[in-house]
């Protein structure tokens, strides 16, 4: 999987007001992403750059609340 590949998701949606929770869903859903890229790096025994997906994957759910 290649590193990059959040960056097919859409932008965020502007910060603040009625769109607050539709931002936080889009870093949940980034999150995800990174999420099953870690699990599917880990399966093909790439331990070191599945890490750096797990990273990705708790940012981007700190970035959410």
């Amino acid at each position: 999987m290649a590193h990059g590949a959040n960056e097919l998701l859409p932008e965020p949606p502007g910060g603040g007001g009625p769109g607050v929770k539709e931002e936080a869903a889009w870093f949940l859903r980034k999150a995800e992403h990174a999420l099953r890229a870690a699990e599917t790096l880990l399966a093909a025994n790439d331990p070191e750059t599945a890490v750096g997906r797990a990273y990705y994957c708790m940012l981007h759910t700190a970035q959410a609340l």
